[in-house]
């Protein structure tokens, strides 16, 4: 960790900042997600604590080109660290914004990446319930990674947590009825919509 130096600013979420980070020694690049504790812990302490438990659980269990990978996981006294694959290709989020309107080759490519992605989740358990354009990464080389993992959670039967984001949440959710893997299917429909309208 000591070897790690700040490069660039990435982004920012609600209790977190990534940066881009190269280790001294190897000079292999990295995003560095920092999680401020004292923000973390301000407000639904348990809530936040543990989407932050799972989301390193299912990045610790999931291995895929096409998901961001967690390299490691560090901590000192203000802040909690996860040192992750740099992607530096932005957000699918810009590239649609960008287009306005995806040509069906490269809808289709996303798709599959994606579809891939969640057959190797699903086939562990997990699932995403956070699907939207700005949770899909791309690397240098336009290839997706799927990122932010706090929603993610390892279910057999259903769940009944209401997470996510409204526009992409399957209707089972919204009625009570409780999600199993299927609400990412719908996530990925409602994402295919809008890249092709």
């Amino acid at each position: 960790f000591a070897r790690l130096e700040q490069s660039s600013f990435l982004g920012q979420g609600g209790f977190a900042k990534v940066t881009a980070v190269h280790d001294k020694g190897s000079r292999r690049a990295y995003a560095l997600k920092a999680i401020n504790k004292a923000r973390l812990l301000a407000k639904n302490a348990a809530v936040r604590t543990e989407a932050l438990q799972r989301e390193k659980q299912a990045l610790d269990e999931l291995d895929h080109p096409f998901i961001v990978a967690l390299h490691g996981v560090y901590q000192d006294e203000k802040r909690l660290y996860f040192l992750l694959e740099l992607a530096l290709g932005g957000e699918l989020f810009r590239v649609m914004e960008h287009l306005d309107r995806l040509p069906e080759p490269m809808a289709r490519f996303y798709v599959g990446s994606l579809t891939l992605a969640f057959q190797h989740m699903h086939g562990l358990d997990f699932v995403y319930r956070d699907l939207k354009p700005e949770n899909v990464l791309l690397d240098s080389q336009g290839y997706v990674k799927l990122c932010d993992f706090g929603f993610a959670k390892k279910v057999e039967d259903r769940t009944y947590t209401q997470c996510g984001t409204p526009d992409y949440v399957a209707p089972e959710m919204l009625i009570g009825q409780g999600v199993n893997q299927a609400a990412d299917w719908w996530a990925l429909g409602v994402m295919l919509y809008e890249m092709l309208s």
